[in-house]
């Protein structure tokens, strides 16, 4: 039985870090629930059977005068994420393209429960800031076993030293000077899963610009969804590590293959502000969805 050709989707991309974003009062709560088991996110982020995609997003509108929108992050092999930095952004342009609204919050869920809400201000140019908060170092809310310390963590088999950090999802920072030499594909997966991380942990290789120290390249796997051209938050994190680490100069313009991000960590809250592009490429209607 399939759900028909009523399951509206919208496809955005941050940087190449591309998105399924889905708003739930389109599609009604019980097309919501079938529609999230895990064997369809994936039927849906395949690229060559399904639309294509590094995450899926599901959100309520609500009035953003009043409230925040409400949002749900999953990633292509169907767990669910915390949040999402390349993610908000596309999602705060689209709530602005439908309500005309430039300033609003947006508040993340996972099985029910309200994780952290977000500002965001939408500028003319597609470019959309968000405010993701203090940064935690913290082991029980990284999360990191407790044994490690989150600034000093070492892995068998890894020659650099990481930083773990949560800016609202998990994240290991390694500091490197040759980011060439690093074989993501076969070293991050190995510390996503590594013991140390309870709920597994987005992995992230950085170089810092000596030179300058407001800028940063780094290289990211993201939990769930492997290697992708941008990460918003992992952007966030490198910033909060390197500010453990180096005498960073802000605001910092964080490099990825596919762009750039600037990330400012206000000094007097602890918040991190992140600023890049989005863009809303494509809508359409999803028919291939089964009901198992």
């Amino acid at each position: 039985m399939s759900f028909g050709q009523n399951v509206k989707f919208y496809k955005a991309h941050g940087l190449g870090n591309d998105f399924v974003i889905i708003d739930l009062d389109e599609i009604g709560p019980e097309k919501y629930r079938r529609l999230i088991k895990a064997e369809e996110i994936a039927k849906i982020a395949d690229r060559r059977k399904g639309i294509g995609c590094d995450q899926m997003v599901v959100f309520r509108r609500n009035d953003l005068c009043l409230q925040p929108a409400e949002v749900w992050f999953y990633n292509k092999d169907g767990s669910g994420a915390e949040t999402c930095g390349n993610g908000l952004r596309c999602l705060a342009l689209l709530l602005s393209q439908k309500t005309g609204e430039k300033i609003f919050s947006i508040a993340t869920k996972v099985e029910g429960k309200s994780i952290r809400k977000y500002s965001v201000l939408v500028h003319e140019n597609n470019r959309v800031t968000v405010n993701m908060g203090a940064p935690s170092f913290v082991c029980g809310e990284i999360p990191i076993q407790k044994k490690i310390n989150p600034l000093d963590v070492a892995i068998e088999g890894i020659d650099l030293r990481g930083i773990a950090v949560n800016v609202g999802n998990p994240h290991v920072v390694f500091f490197a000077d040759n980011l060439d030499a690093i074989d993501l594909a076969k070293t991050a997966p190995m510390i996503e899963n590594h013991p140390y991380f309870p709920e597994r942990i987005n992995v992230s290789f950085a170089r810092v610009n000596k030179n300058k120290f407001d800028e940063i390249y780094i290289k990211v796997w993201e939990r769930g969804a492997g290697r992708t051209k941008s990460c918003g938050s992992a952007a966030c994190a490198v910033v909060a590590a390197a500010n453990k680490r180096f005498v960073i100069r802000g605001p910092v313009t964080v490099f990825q293959p596919g762009g750039s991000i600037v990330v400012d960590l206000d000094k007097n809250s602890g918040d991190i502000y992140q600023t890049a592009e989005a863009e809303i490429i494509f809508s359409g209607f999803y028919i291939n969805a089964a009901n198992k």
